[in-house]
């Protein structure tokens, strides 16, 4: 017998079909894999970990851990989350707009859920359109009645609640921060008498390269752990060829002559899609190079740059990743 994991449900195959379910796999992942079921493999850098925890699941599930593992990687992407809950809330409504859902912040962080809030956001600035459409405005006005609606809301009240939770954890660390949270969250229910902020943008928390240890990562092995160009194809991220370069700098000199010797350009690492990379030339200088094609739109070098030197702007019509699910 042969084990295929496919999903958090385990297949077992004889070996005869094992390439035919592989091949049909390859071209139907997205229907054979429910949209309830999460996929068991999670795809990250740190190959060997995640390897080694897979083996482990299977040799519990089944009793045989001498059972080889056929793993198929069938879909690929990332994007960066406002986390920042309510005390990261920026200003909700302009003249003729009003930012909802993720584009607000309205992920709840002790959660790790944003599609409930996400909607009620949307349905909160719908009635205040509304609102504005019934007395015939003519547009441009500022939803002044959409703010207000947000602060008599649900929503606001379960921002409020989770409001400590990120900052404890970045202040106290895991072990006190998580202690916090456990008093705040199931004693005070999130009414903690003072809220806790963190006062230091995230890009300015990055360490020098000097101050931490290298991590040597284990080759990907295309089984357990995948490459990032074969990833980026996976994702269906395309952009035309001759459009300008979405991802601007603001001082081309930076990436090499500041980030490197500091950081070791982390650009080169936060990237999901291998966007940036640091080649050495013949004549032996460094030169700092953007593959705006592969980039899957997760805007993190916008938000994660140390220098703030990467601005992301919207791309030409059409281009990015595509998501078949959703």
């Amino acid at each position: 017998m042969t084990i295929l994991v496919a999903s958090q449900r385990l297949r077992l195959y004889d070996s005869d079909e094992l390439d035919v379910v592989l091949q049909t796999m390859a071209r139907k992942a997205a229907t054979l894999l429910p949209p309830t079921h999460a996929a068991l493999i999670g795809i990250e850098r740190r190959g060997q970990p995640l390897a080694q925890r897979l083996r482990e699941y299977i040799a519990r599930q089944t009793g045989r851990p001498e059972l080889p593992v056929y793993p198929l990687q069938v879909s690929y992407g990332a994007r960066a989350i406002c986390k920042g809950g309510l005390n990261s809330l920026p200003k909700m409504v302009f003249k003729g707009g009003a930012l909802i859902g993720c584009d607000l912040g309205t992920l709840n962080f002790a959660k790790i859920k944003g599609s409930h809030t996400a909607m009620k956001s949307g349905m909160l600035a719908a009635d205040a359109v509304a609102d504005r459409l019934f007395v015939e405005s003519e547009g441009g006005d500022e939803l002044t009645n959409y703010v207000d609606s947000f602060k008599a809301s649900w929503l606001y009240e379960e921002l409020f609640a989770s409001r400590n939770f990120g900052p404890a954890m970045h202040k106290f660390g895991p072990i006190i921060g998580a202690g916090f949270n456990w008093f705040d969250q199931n004693i005070m229910g999130g009414k903690m008498p003072f809220t806790l902020h963190d006062t230091q943008p995230d890009y300015a928390c990055l360490k020098l390269a000097k101050d931490c240890q290298k991590i040597d990562y284990p080759k990907p092995d295309g089984k357990l752990s995948f490459d990032k160009l074969s990833s980026v194809f996976i994702s269906g991220t395309n952009h035309e060829e001759e459009q300008p370069c979405h991802l601007k700098l603001k001082d081309p000199s930076i990436p090499i002559g500041t980030n490197l010797p500091l950081y070791d350009e982390p650009a080169q690492r936060y990237c999901p899609a291998g966007v940036y990379e640091v080649i050495t030339q013949e004549d032996g200088e460094k030169r700092f190079q953007i593959n705006a094609q592969n980039c899957v739109h997760c805007k993190t070098c916008d938000i994660k740059d140390p220098s703030q030197n990467i601005t992301w702007v919207t791309p030409e019509g059409a281009g990015g990743p595509t998501y078949p699910n959703m």
